[in-house]
């Protein structure tokens, strides 16, 4: 759900854009398997459930933020973390 007039700041969109695609070229060619496994090892549920948005879904900050009703930088901070995590197990 958007409230009404709100608009994203661009950088933050870009931003996050960006850590999405350095996720995404880390990642590459990524089993699903052993994605399911390492998000499955993040310290905290909402770890988990931000990747889970960020990667299945696609969901951009704000609509992260929306889901897990947070602010936009929080749902940013977090999805930040967690892919640091994401990626030392992936790399393990």
């Amino acid at each position: 759900h958007e409230q009404p007039g709100f608009i994203a700041p661009a950088a933050a969109q870009s931003s996050f854009g960006t850590i999405d695609t350095t996720f995404q070229v880390a990642m590459q060619p990524v089993d699903s398997d052993l994605l399911a496994t390492a998000i499955g090892q993040l310290p905290s549920l909402q770890q988990r459930m931000a990747i889970v948005y960020l990667c299945y879904y696609n969901l951009s900050a704000d609509e992260i933020a929306g889901r897990m009703d947070k602010t936009c930088d929080e749902a940013k901070a977090l999805c930040r973390s967690a892919l640091r995590h994401l990626r030392g197990i992936m790399q393990s």
